[in-house]
This record gives structure tokens, sequence and C-alpha cells, in this order.
């Protein structure tokens, strides 16, 4: 018995462009898209309600709460990113607290997580400061029994509220 070996030949150009690496990553995307949207479920929202948004907007006076800058305006939101920080975190796979997404436990700040700049970054990378002002909490700790340095307030630590409210801390 005899086997034949012939070589393969290429039809077409091997081209290595930047849509032909992406484009397996693309698909998996869609086939997990595709995926959800069978299955009738939709990506899950994780973060705070529109209303509650307002309630911490309105607290804030469209300001940032750590540093002051002016986020919101008369003629909407301004061009310097903004985003609600977790004073105490989700964790990676979210949380089920109903507290989690409350006015007590969201502040109203400058930047994003993920960029250099802005007192979310402050918050994410100096973790020492961020947990002696109250701008951040540790797993354990009630945003309600925790009080947290507002510039908005110089010079004095004040609670927040799950409706929205601030109270002094003594």
């Amino acid at each position: 018995m005899s086997l034949r070996h012939t070589a393969l030949v290429r039809r077409t150009e091997l081209r290595r462009t930047e849509l032909a690496r992406t484009a397996p990553m693309q698909r998996s995307r869609e086939k997990r898209l595709s995926r959800a949207q069978t299955a009738g479920k939709a990506p899950r929202d994780t973060g705070p309600s529109t209303n509650v948004r307002r309630v911490v907007l309105g607290r804030a006076d469209g300001c940032c709460e750590v540093c002051g800058r002016q986020l919101y305006g008369d003629d909407g939101w301004g061009s310097f990113p903004h985003s609600f920080h977790h004073r105490r975190p989700r964790g990676m796979g979210g949380t089920s607290r109903a507290d989690a997404n409350s006015p007590a436990n969201l502040l109203l700040v400058c930047g994003s997580a993920t960029t250099p700049d802005g007192c979310h970054a402050l918050i994410e990378t100096q973790r020492v400061l961020a947990l002696s002002t109250g701008w951040l909490l540790r797993q354990d700790e009630d945003p309600l029994q925790v009080a947290v340095v507002l510039h908005a307030y110089p010079g004095e630590r004040t609670y927040l509220h799950h409706d929205g409210g601030v109270r002094p801390a003594a």
C-alpha cells in the first residue's frame, strides 16, 4: 500500500492586519452575546439605579466629593470624566448586600478607576489615605457607621445616610 504525499499549496496570501488579529476575539464576544440573547438574558446591571445616582448627584451638588471639581452644570456633564465610587467595594464576583448601591456607600468622584488622573484613581492607588478618610471601607465596615471627609465640609467628618442626607460627626 502506497501513500502519496503532496505539498499543500496556498491559494491566497496571508494577511496579518489588525482586523485579522482581533477577529477571533470579536467572534468569541459575538458568540457570548448571541448565547445570552438566545437564552433571553440581558447583561446584568450591578450599578446604582438612576434614582440613587440622582440622590448622590444632588448631595454632591454636581461636584467631585473629594476635590470639589465641577462635574455637572446647567448644560449637563462637563468634559472631565466622572464615576460613582463604591466606598465598600462590591468585590470581584459582585455582592448580594442590599446597601451596596445605596447613597451612603457611593461618592461622586472625578476620573475613573482605570485612568491615571482624577480622584477615583487617587482612591484606588493611595489605599492608606483612602481608608483613613473614609473614601474606602473594608468589607466588614458599615457605610453608615464610618465618617467620611468630603470637600463640601472642610475640616470635619460627616456620616452619609441611605436617603442621601449628611450628618456631621460629633
